[in-house]
């Protein structure tokens, strides 16, 4: 039984568990169903990773008192099931647009444990998004440094290794384009988007990249995830219209070129 059949038996107990489940027990069954893909018979990611979905569902439980305020612990699991649908009816095709990761090993497995990791994590930086007194102690997690207030976003970029991080995704992004201008016109939107307007996507892909994947062979394709969940609200960017604003603003993702990020966004979004 190859990875995507084993994956498929466990949400289909997933679907089998929740259909008659109501609230908090929907999140707990979820629950389980996350923590074992995290695990060794499925995608063996290092604890942090797993660590982070108790700290996550319980920072958001803080947030049920806003009025606008929409889950986004399970949606997460949501994204993650239309995008493996999607990707396991198109895995024996030559669509060579589904595949996000080129490697010498098992890129069908590969490709899907990058999937996994985007579509779970994209959301993480929302709660602090919504609630900035809760970015001191989502820091405080990541990187073992707290910010100097809640509200200084700025120290976010001092944080730990986050300016390598940025740099690192601009020369991914750059690689992607095949233009230097382009690369630096994305660390300003990095930059806007992060310090400005607070936007989640940038900040969960800078906690992924803090997440402790040490020398782990997998590393190496941890800033795909984090570029896509940068990039999966890059349609807010658009919102501006002056034209003192235009160097922050990103061209529309194209498949061919951000087959991630693009299928992240189409997921989420569906």
């Amino acid at each position: 039984m190859d990875l995507y059949e084993k994956v498929s038996d466990r949400l289909k107990n997933w679907a089998s568990e929740v259909k008659d489940a109501r609230g908090v027990g929907i999140a707990n069954i979820t629950t389980d169903a996350i923590k074992d893909l995290c695990g060794k018979q499925y995608f063996n990611l290092p604890l942090p990773f797993l660590k982070y979905i108790d700290d996550f569902r319980r920072k958001e439980g803080a947030l049920q008192s806003i009025s606008n305020y929409r889950d986004h612990f399970i949606h997460p699991f949501h994204v993650f099931i239309l995008g493996f649908y999607i990707l396991n009816k198109t895995r024996k095709s030559n669509l060579e647009i589904f595949k996000f990761i080129k490697s010498g090993g098992n890129e069908e497995e590969i490709n899907l444990k990058v999937w996994f990791i985007t579509a779970i994590y994209h959301d993480v930086g929302y709660p602090a998004d919504k609630l900035e007194i809760l970015v001191k102690d989502f820091f405080t997690e990541s990187v073992g440094r707290p910010m100097t207030s809640q509200f200084d976003w700025s120290s976010v970029l001092l944080a730990g290794e986050n300016i390598h991080h940025i740099n690192a995704l601009a020369d991914l992004f750059h690689l992607k384009v095949n233009n230097i201008n382009e690369s630096v016109k994305f660390k300003k939107w990095f930059y806007k988007r992060l310090l400005e307007e607070h936007d989640h996507g940038p900040l969960g892909s800078l906690m992924l990249c803090n997440q402790g994947w040490g020398e782990q062979e997998f590393s190496k394709y941890i800033y795909e995830s984090a570029l896509a969940i940068a990039l999966h609200s890059w349609s807010g960017s658009f919102k501006i219209q002056d034209k003192s604003s235009e160097k922050y603003l990103l061209d529309a993702l194209i498949l061919e070129k951000f087959p991630l990020a693009f299928f992240l966004s189409y997921c989420d979004n569906a």
